[in-house]
């Protein structure tokens, strides 16, 4: 489910699945990748990692019209796994383009079967990787074309991982990918 080259992607969800994924787009060449995030610590996140078009929610759309020209993006990563979101995502797809379910909603939603029958979408779900893809995304690390360090904004010990969870689950983390130590040692 590569981005062609030069396509109009939108990822949704700057956690760590949707800058990688966005990091994975622009190695096979996307043309214009914007991101959607809330948090605007995840936003900077983007940012730093070279990303140009980092935008709130409310503003995705407003962007992928001007650079499509209304028509939609060609390929939307759907990495939030908000279950309110795949409608109002594949209503941002053009005519004929894909939309890539990467995050994982735990709640059942309401999509309309007839809509995206009618513009000829192409919908991939996804829910981990093949082997193929983790010798691939290995050699990304490893050649430097997948930043991963950046990603890492803190490590815990086991025992703080409850409230760690809390905090990831109140959507008001600044974390991205959080480690936890086995123990409490340093």
């Amino acid at each position: 489910m590569a981005a062609e080259f030069g396509a109009l992607v939108a990822v949704q969800g700057a956690g760590p699945i949707g800058l990688l994924t966005a990091q994975h787009a622009r190695n096979a060449g996307a043309g214009n990748i914007i991101i959607s995030e809330p948090s605007a610590a995840r936003r900077q996140l983007a940012t730093r990692l070279g990303f140009h078009t980092v935008v709130e929610p409310d503003d995705l759309q407003a962007a992928i019209n001007d650079v499509s020209h209304g028509l939609g993006a060609d390929v939307l990563y759907e990495c939030a796994g908000v279950a309110a979101l795949l409608q109002p995502s594949a209503e941002l797809v053009r005519r004929g383009g894909t939309l890539a379910l990467l995050g994982y909603p735990l709640q059942q939603s309401t999509v309309s079967y007839a809509d995206w029958q009618s513009r000829e979408l192409t919908v991939i779900g996804s829910l981990a990787y093949n082997h193929e893809d983790f010798l691939g995304t290995i050699r990304a690390i490893v050649g430097r074309k997948l930043d991963v360090t950046a990603l890492h904004t803190g490590t815990v010990d086991l025992s703080s991982l409850r409230d760690l969870l809390e905090e990831l689950d109140s959507g008001q983390s600044t974390h991205a990918k959080v480690l936890v130590r086995p123990d409490d040692s340093p």
